[in-house]
């Protein structure tokens, strides 16, 4: 029987997630606040607006951005999968621990009935 690797898979999602959400509703406002941040320090920096601060600060905040992004849906999804995966486990724990119970169960009563038999 094949194994599924809950964790792994819900790592792998939570990253793909949080990358689109990302790139869907993000991308445009960090790159924006960055590049206003960047251009203040350009003109704090040489008194004018300088283009390649400007487009630094830009790149450095987007990357930032997006490694916390993918980071955070990294865990995220990481501790859906192991909260699904224990479940899981409890629950076939569960069916084979009523399984071994039942079988008990009738083990005892089936030596009962011998002892009552044999007397």
């Amino acid at each position: 029987m094949r194994t599924v690797n809950f964790p792994k898979i819900g790592s792998y999602l939570g990253a793909m997630g949080a990358l689109i959400i990302y790139l869907l509703v993000w991308l445009l406002p960090v790159s924006y606040l960055t590049g206003v941040v960047g251009t203040n320090i350009g003109k704090y920096i040489f008194g004018n607006a300088n283009i390649i601060v400007t487009a630094i600060s830009m790149i450095i905040g987007i990357i930032v951005a997006s490694s916390l992004f993918i980071a955070l849906g990294f865990i995220f999804g990481w501790i859906c999968g192991t909260i699904i995966d224990s479940l899981k486990k409890k629950k076939d724990y569960s069916q084979a621990h009523a399984t071994a119970t039942q079988k008990e169960t009738n083990e005892i009563l089936d030596s009962l009935r011998t002892a009552k038999n044999s007397n």
